[in-house]
């Protein structure tokens, strides 16, 4: 680009959406989490490419970002994703000159409305996902594959966020010690590498899906996408809630559950906290749905108290 285009901020003839979008893409790998430029890639390539890659930045405008943004509202959460990454890759054109400042066509633009759902998994609606799951690894009649159902019963086992489960390496995994590794998470870049503790069940769980040889490389690989794992099981996850009859339930509130049974166990809030990974038991604090069944012994001591108190105070009166 010469000096008297970028000095007047308009990108080269010809230049596409599609072609930014690489230069961004590009540009954020540098610096970005491999799990974070997933999702920029997936943005890209369902939302933003359909739509607008086609066409010379220079002739996008708001409008047309309106209209995309509406075509994708069946998926709001994936439609919303495409509007900020297509804003971020718009400033990354401002900062380079490749676009006159003050016109980000995607600014201002009203996101759709997503599910606010904070309920965690119950553990019954839990033992019903997992009944669907391991129909489906065993090939049995199951609404996902196979790779689908071993991935969302180790989220049940573990708590992973999903991005850490999907793209998970055997070299990440120590069967025999009984822990994960994992070098590519949330935290990664304040905490290094994380530590995650298994069950018995979920080394049992993984000692059959590596019987199984899908890869010598992923965990929970996949044909069909770039990365050579899954990456948007969204799809299979919706099959899968409403056939063990658990319609509403996000794929996060798999963490949320694994959260607030683990608090019903009884253990304390920092050993959940270092399980889940966070930094800080505040956030932990916000998974954690205290149990029915768990309100109602800690109202059973309480009532148990009011009885010892009157009983001592009778028998101090001598009354029976």
């Amino acid at each position: 680009m010469s000096n008297d285009t970028a000095r007047s901020g308009r990108a080269p003839r010809g230049m596409s959406l599609y072609k930014l979008l690489s230069m961004w893409l590009e540009d954020r790998s540098t610096c970005c989490a491999r799990r974070t430029m997933i999702q920029y890639e997936f943005a890209c390539r369902t939302v933003l490419v359909p739509s607008l890659g086609h066409m010379p930045i220079g002739a996008v405008t708001r409008a047309h970002v309106l209209a995309m943004h509406g075509r994708n509202a069946e998926t709001p959460a994936k439609a919303n994703q495409g509007v900020v990454t297509g804003r971020m890759a718009w400033t990354f054109a401002e900062d380079r000159g490749l676009v006159a400042p003050g016109r980000n066509p995607f600014h201002r633009i009203k996101p759709h409305p997503t599910s606010k759902s904070r309920n965690p998994i119950s553990p019954t609606q839990a033992a019903e996902v997992w009944i669907v799951c391991e129909n489906a690894i065993q090939a049995l009649e199951a609404p996902c594959a196979p790779v689908h159902g071993a991935y969302f019963v180790l989220l049940l086992l573990t708590g992973l966020r999903r991005g850490e489960a999907a793209a998970l390496r055997w070299s990440n995994v120590e069967l025999e010690l009984g822990a994960l590794y994992l070098t590519e998470h949330k935290t990664a870049r304040s905490s290094g590498v994380k530590m995650v503790a298994l069950s018995s069940a979920a080394v049992d769980h993984l000692r059959r899906i590596k019987d199984f040889g899908w890869s010598d490389v992923w965990v929970f690989p996949s044909l069909r996408s770039s990365s050579g794992h899954i990456e948007d099981p969204h799809r299979a996850w919706e099959r899968v809630r409403e056939a063990a009859g658990c319609v509403g339930v996000r794929l996060h509130d798999l963490r949320r559950g694994y959260a607030s049974m683990l608090h019903s166990a009884g253990h304390d809030i920092r050993t959940i906290a270092s399980l889940l990974g966070h930094a800080s038991i505040v956030t932990t604090e916000k998974y954690i749905r205290p149990s029915l069944e768990g309100s109602r012994r800690a109202s059973d001591t309480v009532a148990a108290s009011i009885r010892q108190a009157g009983a001592a105070a009778s028998a101090a009166r001598g009354l029976p």
